[in-house]
């Protein structure tokens, strides 16, 4: 998300490449210290109930976001890749489970997360 600030500074021509370069490696530094991993472990442990995660429900899920990612490249798109992998993640678990399989309160912890940190990025 934070690299999407350098590369419009660049695009507009308002700093040079190496300073775009240095300010999105600070934003990810940022991001990392004041985030942590917070993220990664709501995917891992807290959008699908892990007992019924199997290799076809990992291997739908990378499926549909890569397709997901493709379409929105060819239509011009702007996309996300996390977000298209959480929804191909959580979509593979609700084909094969039924939405018995979605932790209620993942997708509103992932929500607040979003905007908290789109807030600090403007």
């Amino acid at each position: 998300m934070t690299r999407r600030i350098p590369s419009r500074q660049w695009s507009l021509r308002e700093c040079s490449h190496r300073c775009a370069r240095g300010l999105g490696s600070i934003l990810e530094f940022r991001c990392r210290v004041v985030f942590g991993t917070a993220v990664a472990k709501t995917i891992g442990k807290g959008l699908v109930h892990i007992e019924m995660v199997d290799q076809t429900v990992l291997l739908a899920g990378l499926l549909g976001a890569i397709g997901w990612n493709m379409i929105t490249l060819i239509l011009g798109l702007p996309t996300s890749s996390s977000h298209a992998l959480m929804g191909g993640y959580g979509g593979a678990a609700v084909a094969k489970a039924g939405f018995v399989a979605l932790i209620p309160a993942a997708g509103q912890s992932l929500s607040h997360s979003f905007f908290y940190r789109r807030s600090l990025e403007c």
